[in-house]
């Protein structure tokens, strides 16, 4: 079964692009993010069509799925975004992801 990716979209992730090599040229100095992300709402303006890199889905089947459970892959993610929430210290979005991690350990 196909699983989605529990986005919050908080925007935390793109503004992390610099650190990774596949995406840093999305990364805009002055905003300190993705050139794409709205700082006002957290959003990104080219969703729909954002590069393959930015969607858990697709990574997943492009890169990972050989290696392990898309159930684990999308653990991962959720831990890292979780990090990235508590390092920011927004508490309600990690206690959103905190239900969506205690599903995935539990099955």
């Amino acid at each position: 079964m196909k699983e989605k990716f529990p986005c919050i979209e908080c925007g935390l992730c793109c503004y992390k692009v610099n650190e990774v090599p596949e995406v840093k040229y999305l990364y805009d100095v002055e905003k300190d993010c993705c050139r794409y992300l709205n700082c006002n709402t957290y959003k990104c303006t080219i969703y729909n069509n954002r590069p393959a890199f930015c969607n858990v889905e697709h990574m997943y089947d492009e890169y990972f799925s050989h290696t392990m459970s898309e159930s684990e892959f999308i653990l991962i993610n959720l831990k890292v975004c979780y990090q990235l929430n508590k390092e920011k210290g927004f508490i309600a979005n990690c206690q959103k992801l905190a239900i969506f991690i205690d599903e995935l350990e539990i099955y």
